[in-house]
């Protein structure tokens, strides 16, 4: 959907509970419209209509509770870092090689893109 002032009020998704997929992807769409709107209706519509989006979501796509060392893992793993690439991210070298920090790398020696989340 483009920008606000590109499309009409009656593109935007209307407030209310989003049930299903095609509701979802107009409802995102209309926030995308509105999503820097900091004053007046627009921006009420835009802080309301994520709250519906945030409760779609919550039921339809719910995560699990994570530890920051899970969260961490998981990103190495999806960005095939090794432990020395956090270097200069996390810290220095010694702190990215303190044991603390150490034994959420170990899985697999440092190879980070084999197995890290087992």
């Amino acid at each position: 959907m483009p920008a606000l002032n590109e499309c009409e009020y009656s593109d935007l998704y209307p407030l209310k509970i989003i049930k299903n997929e095609r509701d979802y992807k107009l409802a995102l769409k209309s926030l995308e419209a509105v999503f820097d709107e900091t004053r007046g209706n627009l921006a009420e519509y835009a802080e309301t209509l994520t709250v519906l989006i945030e409760h779609y979501e919550s039921e339809n796509f719910p995560m699990k509770e994570s530890s920051g060392i899970e969260v961490l893992k998981f990103l190495m793993t999806q960005n095939v870092l090794k432990q020395k690439d956090l270097v200069g991210i996390v810290g220095s070298k010694s702190t990215v090689s303190a044991s603390h920090f150490k034994h959420i790398t170990e899985v697999g020696g440092n190879d980070m893109a084999t197995g890290i989340l087992r």
